[in-house]
């Protein structure tokens, strides 16, 4: 994969996109449930090919009550490492929504950059009565090779965490308005294509992982790194932190069948690749 800067080409592609009349958006709902353990934060988003707007926020190291993304403000709402959230949201047929799980320290440092690895736990997410992200808890051994923060035989391991970026988005669950084919650019603060797939979408969930970053080809570990590396695994490649902050995507670029584009910030930047699960409503 070559390395390209995104920023003239999607100026041009992006706004012959906005010349045109729009067509009226059809609503359509969808059941987003979580409850349970979430240390640290969800924050949902809807863009449009034009724009995007904050849905929800919520934090757990928040201590303005304000979270900004690209210029943009909304209420965080503190959360004590426990999360109530149940709602109907609509989604507009020009319209999709990204779901972020994220790992953050806001109150040591609120520039969208990777920190040190810590500490991450999250129950699973529903989309209607599916499971669109699973639950990362250490006592279901969810992710049984990967590191935890207190030792197995700690006696603070019985309630425990993984090891996981502050600063960053740990899982991503993406709502798509219709089914189809859909190639995803993955985006990282430079503005280069980081990754790029073309993936099929439907009212099922799927797990999708990318082939290659520009670090060369990628495997399907589920804590896979954007470097290619995985923390702590035994017998895996190590990930190189500089690579890893180098090349970790700050959005997505979302291209449909008919070539529409629609861009996606992310709240914080998203190093593990394969932590990304889609469906169409």
């Amino acid at each position: 994969m070559t390395r390209r800067n995104f920023i003239g080409f999607l100026s041009a592609l992006y706004g012959s996109l906005l010349i045109g009349k729009e067509t009226q958006a059809m609503k359509k709902n969808i059941h987003i449930k979580m409850i349970g353990d979430l240390d640290d934060d969800l924050i949902i988003i809807k863009a449009t090919p034009k724009n995007w707007k904050f849905e929800c926020c919520f934090q757990m190291h928040n201590p303005t009550d304000v979270f900004t993304l690209e210029g943009k403000n909304t209420n965080s709402i503190h959360i004590p490492g426990w999360i109530e959230y149940e709602k109907d949201i609509s989604l507009e047929d020009n319209e999709i929504m990204l779901i972020a799980l994220a790992n953050e320290r806001e109150e040591r440092e609120n520039a969208k950059s990777l920190l040190a690895r810590t500490h991450y736990k999250s129950v699973e997410l529903y989309a209607d009565k599916n499971i669109l992200i699973p639950s990362m808890i250490p006592e279901k051994n969810d992710l049984p090779d990967v590191p935890t923060w207190y030792h197995p035989r700690s006696p603070n391991a019985v309630y425990n965490y993984y090891r996981a970026w502050e600063n960053a988005v740990v899982n991503i669950g993406l709502i798509f308005p219709k089914s189809g084919n859909y190639r995803i650019h993955m985006i990282n603060k430079d503005g280069d294509i980081v990754a790029a797939q073309i993936f099929s979408i439907n009212n099922k969930v799927k797990n999708i992982k990318f082939n290659n970053s520009l670090s060369g080809p990628l495997g399907d570990h589920p804590m896979l790194e954007i470097d290619g590396g995985i923390y702590g695994v035994n017998g895996k490649n190590k990930p190189n932190d500089n690579t890893v902050k180098e090349l970790a995507p700050y959005s997505m670029i979302i291209e449909d069948e008919a070539g529409k584009l629609t861009k996606i910030p992310f709240p914080y930047p998203f190093p593990y690749i394969n932590r990304m699960f889609c469906k169409s409503i």
